[in-house]
């Protein structure tokens, strides 16, 4: 089915999808796009309280992050949580 989308087939080398491959630099990289455009939602402390939620094995709470990766550079373009 996702071999029929024409849009992937074109793009399809170019990147790659991890889901929490590296859920601080992405946590990060919203945080730095939103203080950017004069947002506040993602604000320092607030990073910091879901890494450490994030990395407590004890925590019921779970976090989720999709990352799109450029595969010529290696670099984080896109993510999502």
């Amino acid at each position: 089915r996702w071999a029929k989308c024409k849009k992937l087939r074109k793009f399809r080398n170019q990147f790659w999808l991890s889901c929490n491959l590296d859920f601080h630099s992405h946590l990060l990289m919203c945080m730095q796009y939103h203080h950017e455009r004069g947002g506040t939602w993602i604000t320092r402390r607030m990073a910091d309280m879901f890494m450490d939620i994030h990395q407590d094995p004890k925590s019921p709470i779970k976090f989720m992050c999709f990352e799109l990766w450029d595969r010529n550079t290696g670099e984080l373009t896109a993510g999502t949580f």
